[in-house]
Protein backbone atom coordinates (compact mmCIF):
# COMPACT_ATOMS: atom_id res chain seq x y z
CA UNK A 1 0.00 0.00 0.00
CA UNK A 2 1.16 3.88 -0.58
CA UNK A 3 2.17 5.82 2.37
CA UNK A 4 -0.39 8.20 2.09
CA UNK A 5 -3.13 9.90 4.16
CA UNK A 6 -5.22 7.36 5.74
CA UNK A 7 -9.11 7.14 6.91
CA UNK A 8 -8.50 9.86 9.29
CA UNK A 9 -9.00 12.18 5.81
CA UNK A 10 -10.70 10.10 3.64
CA UNK A 11 -11.06 13.08 1.22
CA UNK A 12 -7.77 14.01 1.33
CA UNK A 13 -6.87 9.90 0.42
CA UNK A 14 -9.78 10.12 -1.89
CA UNK A 15 -7.83 13.14 -3.67
CA UNK A 16 -4.27 11.77 -3.98
CA UNK A 17 -6.41 8.01 -5.12
CA UNK A 18 -8.19 9.85 -8.00
CA UNK A 19 -4.86 12.00 -8.70
CA UNK A 20 -2.66 8.77 -8.70
CA UNK A 21 -4.90 7.05 -11.36
CA UNK A 22 -5.15 10.54 -13.24
CA UNK A 23 -1.67 10.35 -13.46
CA UNK A 24 -1.60 6.92 -15.12
CA UNK A 25 -1.13 5.33 -11.78
CA UNK A 26 -2.62 1.56 -10.91
CA UNK A 27 -4.86 1.55 -7.87
CA UNK A 28 -5.71 -1.83 -6.11
CA UNK A 29 -8.97 -2.61 -4.68
CA UNK A 30 -8.02 -3.75 -1.33
CA UNK A 31 -5.98 -0.56 -0.99
CA UNK A 32 -9.20 1.71 -1.31
CA UNK A 33 -10.79 -0.76 0.93
CA UNK A 34 -8.57 -0.87 3.23
CA UNK A 35 -7.62 2.73 3.66
CA UNK A 36 -11.59 3.59 3.66
CA UNK A 37 -13.20 0.24 4.80
CA UNK A 38 -16.43 1.91 5.66
CA UNK A 39 -17.77 3.87 2.59
CA UNK A 40 -20.56 4.09 3.35
CA UNK A 41 -20.58 6.62 6.51
CA UNK A 42 -18.53 9.26 3.87
CA UNK A 43 -20.76 12.13 1.98
CA UNK A 44 -22.40 11.89 -0.98
CA UNK A 45 -20.04 13.13 -3.05
CA UNK A 46 -16.95 11.36 -1.38
CA UNK A 47 -19.09 7.93 -1.69
CA UNK A 48 -19.28 8.39 -5.36
CA UNK A 49 -15.36 8.79 -5.77
CA UNK A 50 -15.26 5.97 -3.74
CA UNK A 51 -17.55 3.98 -5.75
CA UNK A 52 -15.75 5.06 -9.31
CA UNK A 53 -12.13 4.41 -8.08
CA UNK A 54 -13.33 0.63 -7.13
CA UNK A 55 -15.01 0.24 -10.16
CA UNK A 56 -12.06 1.61 -11.75
CA UNK A 57 -9.69 -0.41 -9.59
CA UNK A 58 -11.47 -3.84 -10.71
CA UNK A 59 -11.97 -3.11 -14.57
CA UNK A 60 -8.72 -3.13 -15.84
CA UNK A 61 -9.56 -5.41 -18.84
CA UNK A 62 -12.61 -3.51 -19.99
CA UNK A 63 -10.51 -0.61 -20.28
CA UNK A 64 -7.84 -2.55 -21.88
CA UNK A 65 -10.42 -3.77 -24.61
CA UNK A 66 -12.62 -0.61 -25.09
CA UNK A 67 -10.87 2.64 -25.07
CA UNK A 68 -13.90 4.64 -25.28
CA UNK A 69 -14.76 3.55 -21.79
CA UNK A 70 -11.45 4.25 -20.71
CA UNK A 71 -11.39 7.69 -21.88
CA UNK A 72 -15.33 8.12 -20.43
CA UNK A 73 -14.15 6.99 -16.62
CA UNK A 74 -11.26 9.26 -16.69
CA UNK A 75 -13.37 11.87 -17.49
CA UNK A 76 -16.02 11.14 -14.80
CA UNK A 77 -12.55 10.82 -12.38
CA UNK A 78 -11.80 14.13 -13.66
CA UNK A 79 -14.97 15.29 -12.78
CA UNK A 80 -14.75 13.67 -9.47
CA UNK A 81 -11.48 14.99 -8.30
CA UNK A 82 -12.18 18.96 -9.15
CA UNK A 83 -15.45 18.47 -7.23
CA UNK A 84 -13.82 17.32 -4.23
CA UNK A 85 -11.01 19.44 -4.70
CA UNK A 86 -13.24 22.19 -4.75
CA UNK A 87 -15.47 20.89 -2.20
CA UNK A 88 -18.82 21.40 -4.89
CA UNK A 89 -21.64 20.21 -4.97
CA UNK A 90 -22.01 15.89 -5.32
CA UNK A 91 -21.22 14.67 -9.11
CA UNK A 92 -24.46 12.97 -10.64
CA UNK A 93 -26.21 9.90 -8.56
CA UNK A 94 -25.35 6.46 -10.17
CA UNK A 95 -28.52 6.73 -12.40
CA UNK A 96 -27.63 9.44 -14.07
CA UNK A 97 -25.25 9.83 -17.05
CA UNK A 98 -21.96 12.54 -17.38
CA UNK A 99 -23.89 12.91 -20.68
CA UNK A 100 -26.90 13.91 -19.69
CA UNK A 101 -25.50 16.71 -17.55
CA UNK A 102 -24.00 18.13 -20.40
CA UNK A 103 -26.71 17.77 -22.81
CA UNK A 104 -29.03 19.22 -19.96
CA UNK A 105 -26.50 22.74 -19.75
CA UNK A 106 -26.81 23.49 -23.66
Amino acid sequence: MHNEVMMDDPRAHLLVALQRVLQGGELIAAELRATIPSPETLQKHEKEAWDQLAHWAGEAEVRARDQNYAAFHLDWLRDLHARLAQNAPAAPTSGERRSDRLEGAK
